[in-house]
């Protein structure tokens, strides 16, 4: 399935909540556009965005934690306040990239208030590898370490490093989104921000906070199979968000 992912970060003028309406009426205006079959993912920062999880009974002390530290502390620490809201738009199979692309061009200057300097666009094929969902959503932004090509990346990620990241306990869905590098290219300039060059997005799924905690813990572990793998290829600096949105 192609897949877009459009990580938008806020100018540093404007208070955390100023992507709220906004965004919400550009998914609205971008799905209208798509072909039946489209599914769209609008994700706010679980760090300015608490009281959905907060509601469903969950501590956010330890999260407030992860803020200061990246996932994961003792390890590769992944930064999570990169960005503050992501968007994303999966079409079905066959579908015309240009679609796409076309449906996003000036994203980022009809909303207003993009920081395109820390703002990214990633647009490949999303691979499922764990089918399900969850209200804690993790996106986060990999890129591959040299001399790798990007193609030695994604073969490495799909058939390798997955054989320890669907081990992760709590996680109720997984996949992988891998990069088309000259379509990612022409995503963030359509989109009007200036990060192009990620080569993939992991997406996590967890029914509560509580299992990011757990995740998190795994991975710390001493001499973790997992994170001695992903520094072979990977470099997390491109960031990553947080997100929850209640399941109905």
């Amino acid at each position: 399935m192609l897949t877009l992912d459009v990580f938008l970060a806020l100018a540093p003028d404007q208070p955390s909540d100023a992507f709220d309406g906004p965004l919400r009426q550009e998914a609205e205006r971008i799905a209208a556009r798509m072909p039946e079959g489209t599914t769209m993912r609008v994700v706010h920062n679980l760090r300015h965005h608490r009281d959905d999880a907060l509601a469903a009974g969950s501590s956010l002390e330890r999260f407030d934690d992860l803020v200061k530290t990246g996932l994961v502390p003792n390890a590769t620490r992944v930064p999570i306040t990169s960005f503050d809201a992501a968007l994303e738009v999966s079409v079905p199979d066959g579908t015309d990239p240009d679609v796409v692309l076309e449906a996003i061009e000036g994203l980022a200057e009809r909303l207003a208030i993009v920081d395109p300097a820390r703002s990214a666009a990633v647009l490949g094929s999303d691979y499922p590898i764990m089918d399900g969902d969850g209200a804690l959503q993790i996106f986060v932004c990999l890129r591959r370490v040299s001399p790798a090509s990007h193609e030695q990346f994604c073969d490495y990620w799909l058939n390798d490093l997955v054989k320890h990241t669907t081990k992760t306990p709590g996680k109720t869905a997984y996949r992988q989104l891998h990069a088309d590098p000259p379509l990612t290219v022409r995503a963030a300039k359509a989109a009007g921000v200036e990060i192009d060059d990620v080569d993939g997005v992991a997406l996590e799924f967890y029914p509560a906070v509580e299992g990011l905690y757990a995740a998190t813990d795994w991975a710390s572990q001493p001499n973790s199979a997992m994170i001695q793998s992903e520094a072979q290829m990977i470099d997390f600096g491109r960031g990553a968000i947080v997100g929850y949105v209640p399941r109905t």
